[in-house]
């Protein structure tokens, strides 16, 4: 759908002050009318009046807003008038031409088929139809006919069942075999052995710390450490010793209690110090003390009223 333009200074436009608010109007609907029918500026006379009154007509004609007759301008600017019409000034300056429109149409067009059609294949699954002798084929499936080893390729039974299939083989100057993808239905059991090798650091270097822990009394933690919370307990256990690092932990679940995963203690770990050695005998850092247990209701009753005796 074409649009009719008129710029910012429109209504200012001394020419637009001068035919009136009306004449204006009148203007702005020819305007619109041409675009919608792509008559290049060209109105008829028949239409013009039936859009406006006499009066608007000749107002626009003495402001130099429509043309009457014949006219001098840049004809790539502004249109010549039909017979018995008007013609809209500078129309073809500010608006694109009929040619222009049906241009863009055609364009237009044209990308919405290409798309259909890409569509289209995406859903069919068209693919190009390559043959042995074409030159995709041997591009992009590495097909060299000069080799004379490509006729027996995939000889045998089934492609190579019987000895070694050369799309598992180097073999050949232009085969360059794909790795095999894993599959994710394949049982535990069944995957290979370095599929079963843990990650460097997890979590066989806090193994040692992990029974500690276990033996400490404090059951069911869980060990899903980030990779830096991982590094600073191996820092802690290397520089403070995995008894300190047990003491830390009975203490703080009793203070705190028990927490779901072992990176609740990381922050406290990081505190320890290596333990001191005086005498050939080493002293574990100092830990949290472990809290008193709190009294009941009674129990602070019962101490409020021993204090007010004793005073």
């Amino acid at each position: 759908m074409p649009w009719f333009a008129v710029d910012d200074g429109f209504d200012s436009h001394p020419k637009v002050r001068k035919a009136g608010n009306a004449a204006a109007g009148l203007f702005c609907r020819l305007g619109a009318f041409s675009a919608k029918h792509s008559t290049d500026g060209r109105i008829d006379g028949v239409v013009a009046r039936g859009y406006g009154t006499a009066a608007q007509l000749a107002k626009l004609v003495a402001v130099g807003m429509l043309h009457s007759a014949p006219h001098d301008c840049d004809p790539k600017r502004c249109p010549q008038p039909p017979e018995d019409g008007y013609a809209l000034h500078d129309y073809l300056f500010y608006n694109r031409s009929r040619s222009q429109v049906e241009a863009a149409r055609e364009a237009g067009r044209k990308r919405q088929q290409k798309g259909r059609d890409t569509q289209k294949e995406e859903r069919t699954g068209t693919q190009p139809n390559l043959t042995r002798d074409s030159p995709e084929f041997q591009v992009n499936l590495g097909w060299d006919p000069v080799d004379p080893q490509n006729d027996s390729r995939f000889s045998g039974s089934a492609a190579g069942q019987e000895g070694s299939s050369r799309r598992d083989t180097l073999q050949g100057p232009t085969v360059v075999p794909s790795p095999p993808l894993p599959s994710p239905l394949s049982p535990k059991g069944e995957r290979g052995a370095a599929a079963e090798q843990p990650r460097p650091g997890f979590p066989g270097r806090l193994s040692e710390l992990k029974q500690a822990i276990a033996d400490a009394g404090l059951i069911g933690i869980g060990w899903d450490l980030k990779a830096s919370q991982d590094e600073y307990a191996w820092q802690a256990v290397q520089r403070a010793g995995i008894p300190a690092m047990v003491a830390f932990a009975v203490n703080s679940a009793r203070l705190k209690g028990m927490p779901a995963g072992a990176s609740a203690w990381v922050t406290g770990w990081r505190t320890l110090e290596a333990p001191s050695q005086q005498d050939g005998v080493s002293y574990l850092p100092a830990t949290a003390p472990a809290a008193p247990a709190p009294m009941s209701h009674n129990a602070q009753i019962l101490a409020r009223a021993r204090a007010r005796r004793s005073q």
